[in-house]
């Protein structure tokens, strides 16, 4: 039996030592041909692993307006996550340690913030993602890079990149340096959206660029590193955009127009400025009032929102009846006392009158001249009229640079809902829907003599500081009327001016003229903001200037006035001149020629008023002229202010004595003596007008007391 179960266990134990022989051999076999003969194979497999590609983000272009000045970038921010699984946080002590301090360093980094976090809070942050032992948790984003260089020296976080905890997760945001300053114009874009807008969004695919690939390599740690590889794709950078925009003339623009909003809170409103002869758009602002009572630029309303244009439309209608020879300027109609029935319907105008020419009807906007006019000429062959439309690109949209342009919209003879009251209406401005930059557009050819230009935002395309491709005036009609036809149609703009709805004695002070037409609408039932039996106004102003040789031209709407004040020569007026100010005060070309002659030198004294002793004893003497104070008794010292009279050949100096708390005589200071001394006096000082000061409204000798208000006229 012993020896049985010694052979038996010998047996077993030769067994297992061959099979296990067999199993090294089979080993060692398969070792062999994974090294020798597959060799190859399982170092792809291998690569594949630890290599892989990473794109290389191309980074996108700027947009610039017309001077350079940077409109739209590129920056780049980062996201803060937490590894709570790092060293630092997992062991106890460490975490207990540092966790006030980190909590509190958070809190001063980030407590400016709209929603800022307290210690407390951040600290119940810290603890429950270490409790859950969350590897990957968001703490911030859109970190500034300089915000980071100062969390990265946070407690925890300086133990070391690994150990602290600290990720940091880079990207790019796009910024607009001017901010609001034509938002929508500027635009965005959102990939994710599918949402292109401005010229983000239409030259979008310049913009981008061409993004690149790195082959990278894992390393320890988990990391991945660039390494050299022949399948390494340059990324190619965004091209940069040089638009026409005016950054100085859009704040001017988008200001002036906030300004009118607010003050007759108005719902709505669109201000365009453009360049006469070549159609670049300088400045384009829109504005819409939200719940809460402030504006911001929701839609781009100048190519986006189609409006019946109102009385700036009778430009068109004008245009049509003198280029078909119908009137003349000087062709009167009888506008019935203001009302009239026209194709069964009631027209009115704002004032009474018994007859009108032409001149003066369009340049007092009367209604009723103008349905008289089309229905008499047109009544029988209303296609003459919509063929002049279309002729002068009223029938197809606008080639813009910009994505979601609308086109004009109108009923025309011949379709189902057409009838001959709308050829009345159309000839005021209703019946008929324009974007405001289609109403510029028109405006703007008769500016130019006749020549209609398509408006563009873009010049010139950047590639890596070459020009890629660049854009030049479009000429959409080389004379969209007869050359008589613009002649006679400026005057009546002019006249608008002189004579008619935006008369003001104050417009014969501009150092520049200026021409156009005033438009005051009833928004009718279908129309944004319409209000049923309450009359609701939208009033707008479209004009250009200088009159001589036109620059710019200029469309201004303002919608839903709530008040007093519903005309354009109220509130859409006023932008246009502030626009033309800021231009003429900046821009030495437009300005008259001089041709007055001027004496260099003279012998005669100049003639100065009440000024500061120190300029004008420093001017005097610079200048050789000889002077000397009058009065003896008073002395040099007593006061700093002087009246200048002509005294022989010399100019006496007559000491003005201030008494403290009394109001001085400053008629005849310069606006800048004058403040200083009044504001000297405790007093708050507004000036109204230009030159020396001609009235104050708290007369001299009067008793101060401190704080008080005072107004001065300048003449």
């Amino acid at each position: 039996m012993a020896i049985n179960a010694r052979r038996t266990i010998y047996i077993r134990t030769i067994t297992i030592s061959v099979l296990m022989a067999l199993f090294a051999c089979a080993i060692f076999g398969y070792v062999i041909k994974i090294q020798v003969f597959e060799a190859e194979k399982w170092k792809k497999v291998a690569t594949e692993f630890s290599v892989k590609k990473q794109k290389i983000v191309a980074i996108r272009g700027n947009i610039f307006d017309c001077n350079g000045a940077l409109l739209s970038t590129s920056l780049p921010i980062y996201d803060i996550i937490i590894d709570a699984t790092a060293p630092s946080f997992a062991v106890k002590d460490t975490f207990d340690k540092y966790i006030d301090s980190l909590s509190y360093c958070f809190y001063n980094e980030f407590k400016e913030e709209e929603k800022a976090k307290s210690v407390s809070e951040y600290k119940n942050i810290f603890k429950t993602i270490r409790r859950n032992k969350n590897g990957y948790y968001f703490l911030k984003k859109r970190v500034t890079h300089q915000q980071i260089l100062r969390v990265k020296k946070f407690p925890l976080f300086r133990i070391g990149k690994i150990t602290g905890g600290l990720i940091v997760k880079d990207r790019t945001t796009r910024v607009k340096p001017f901010q609001t300053l034509a938002f929508r114009t500027i635009g965005f874009v959102n990939e994710d959206a599918k949402k292109y807008v401005g010229l983000e969004g239409f030259f979008n695919e310049y913009l981008t660029g061409k993004n690149g690939v790195q082959m990278t390599q894992r390393v320890s740690g988990g990391v991945y590193v660039p390494i050299n590889n022949e399948e390494k794709e340059k990324a190619e950078n965004g091209c940069d955009i040089i638009s026409t925009i005016d950054i100085n003339l859009q704040d001017v623009a988008q200001q002036s127009l906030l300004k009118v909003l607010q003050k007759n809170m108005a719902k709505r409103g669109t201000a365009i400025l453009m360049e006469v002869e070549t159609g670049e758009i300088k400045a384009i602002a829109n504005l819409t009032r939200k719940a809460d009572g402030t504006y911001e630029e929701s839609l781009n309303d100048a190519i986006r929102t189609r409006m019946q244009p109102g009385s700036t439309f009778k430009l068109v209608t004008m245009m049509s009846l003198l280029d078909n020879g119908f009137v003349t300027p000087i062709t009167k109609v009888n506008v019935e006392g203001g009302k009239a029935m026209v194709y069964g319907r009631l027209v009115e105008d704002s004032h009474e009158y018994s007859e009108l020419n032409m001149q003066q009807a369009f340049e007092m906007s009367s209604n009723v001249a103008f349905a008289k006019q089309i229905a008499k000429y047109y009544d029988n062959n209303p296609d003459k009229h919509y063929d002049f439309l279309n002729k002068i690109g009223l029938g197809e949209n606008l080639n813009l640079q910009m994505i979601g342009a609308l086109a004009p919209l109108y009923l025309k003879p011949g379709s189902k809902k057409w009838n001959k009251s709308d050829l009345s209406a159309i000839s005021r401005g209703y019946g008929i829907s324009l974007t405001p930059l289609q109403i510029l557009t028109i405006y703007n050819a008769v500016a130019n003599n006749g020549v209609m230009v398509n408006p563009y935002f873009v010049k010139t395309i950047m590639k890596a500081g070459k020009v890629e491709k660049e854009f030049t005036t479009q000429v959409l009609n080389k004379q969209i009327c007869k050359k008589s036809t613009v002649s006679q149609l400026r005057n009546m703009m002019e006249g608008v001016v002189k004579s008619g709805t935006a008369f003001n004695k104050e417009n014969a002070n501009l150092p520049y003229t200026f021409a156009g037409k005033t438009g005051t609408a009833i928004i009718q039932k279908g129309e944004d903001y319409y209000q049923g039996g309450d009359k609701v106004y939208r009033a707008s102003w479209c004009g250009y200037f200088p009159t001589e040789k036109p620059k710019y031209s200029c469309y201004v709407v303002v919608i839903c006035p709530q008040g007093s004040m519903i005309y354009g020569a109220q509130l859409a007026l006023p932008v246009f001149k502030d626009l033309a100010n800021k231009i003429y005060a900046t821009t030495t070309n437009i300005h008259k020629d001089v041709s007055e002659t001027y004496t260099v030198f003279s012998n005669d004294l100049p003639q100065v008023s009440k000024a500061y002793k120190g300029n004008v004893k420093t001017i005097l003497d610079e200048v050789g002229i000889s002077s000397h104070l009058e009065n003896d008794s008073i002395d040099d010292m007593t006061t700093n202010w002087l009246n200048i009279q002509q005294k022989d050949n010399a100019l006496s100096l007559y000491p003005v004595v201030n008494i403290a708390k009394q109001m001085p005589d400053v008629k005849g200071m310069s606006a800048k003596d004058a403040t200083y001394l009044l504001e000297s006096k405790g007093l708050k000082v507004s000036i109204n007008g230009f030159g020396r000061v001609k009235q104050q409204s708290v007369k001299a000798g009067s008793i101060l007391n401190k704080g008080s208000k005072v107004n001065l006229i300048l003449g």
